[in-house]
């Protein structure tokens, strides 16, 4: 405990350095090219077509903040053909007034224009066909590697690649308790959850969620192999509970789903100082954003 105290004395000096940093006047601009628009969307058989649209601002200067653009003008087209016209919702999220579904084997895009900022775009993403879970084992005890003395069990989640197209995947699990969501606690068992390579990675921003791409598995089967905690808090009201089930989605997706959560910034706030740049990869011309398309394969795992 000393130690611990005597870190966060020296740290002090630092953190309020920084904080009191964040409030000094530059006394300059920094380059700005203008309002564009910025876009995020996700295509999937499993959901309605929606598109959030919001805007950037200026790093430095007055500004009137208001971040979703509510008047935009937002098309969607499957194989370049016009399919509607997306209706605005709330808070920036244009929704098909058809419950249209995007279809795997087609390519979509989206065209959006509002006033006051040039016209953008996505490019073509096909949405991907299913890929099955072919096997899959969840019995063999492990020991936690998170909570030490909690129930913990090893799953084998196994999958043969397609050889005929450059592929990424992700198995994602969830948690649940009597029909709860249960917030689980998992470990890679390839690699180090600290540690990614050209081969998979861990997400940040979903850390139930395991990504990787084909290139180290081309045609080939392959298992993922994660560890699982078999409590955990369930919501809502956060008391503990067992799992009963286990849920666990085989999801094939297109690079910007790979890209997007291999460079997920999870910090917040004065922590983004010490986060390494990262160049977010983007498929939308004329602004900015990330338009997200997979299918999924999912199986449920009775837990006795």
């Amino acid at each position: 405990m000393k130690s611990l105290i005597l870190v966060l004395s020296a740290l002090a000096p630092i953190v309020f350095g920084i904080l009191s940093g964040c409030t000094k006047e530059l006394g300059f601009d920094l380059p700005y090219d203008g309002d564009k628009l910025v876009l995020y969307g996700v295509l999937s058989p499993d959901s309605v077509v929606s598109l959030r649209v919001s805007r950037t601002y200026p790093p430095t200067g007055r500004y009137n903040y208001g971040r979703w653009v509510t008047n935009a003008r937002v098309q969607l087209y499957e194989d370049s053909l016009l399919v509607e016209e997306l209706s605005h919702l709330a808070n920036g999220r244009y929704v098909s007034p058809s419950n249209f579904t995007p279809q795997p084997g087609r390519s979509y895009y989206f065209t959006v224009s509002s006033s006051g900022m040039p016209d953008s775009y996505s490019l073509p993403e096909q949405v991907p066909e299913r890929i099955k879970i072919g096997q899959y084992a969840f019995a063999e005890p492990i020991e936690a590697q998170v909570n030490a003395g909690v129930t913990a069990r090893k799953l084998d989640c196994r999958f043969t690649d397609s050889p005929a197209t450059t592929d990424y995947y992700a198995v994602r699990l969830s948690g649940y308790s009597r029909g709860f969501f249960v917030a689980i606690n998992s470990f890679g068992l390839d690699r180090p959850d600290e540690y990614g390579d050209g081969c998979g990675f861990r997400s940040a921003g979903q850390l139930n969620e395991y990504n990787l791409s084909d290139v180290c598995f081309s045609g080939q089967p392959t298992t993922v192999r994660v560890g699982v905690e078999l409590e955990g808090p369930v919501q809502p009201g956060g008391l503990r509970g067992k799992l009963d089930q286990l849920r666990v989605s085989l999801i094939r997706a297109n690079r910007g789903y790979f890209e997007y959560n291999r460079t997920f910034n999870a910090n917040e706030g004065f922590l983004q100082a010490f986060q390494p740049p990262q160049v977010r990869y983007s498929n939308v011309k004329g602004g900015y954003g990330i338009i997200l398309s997979y299918s999924s394969d999912t199986v449920t795992i009775r837990i006795e």
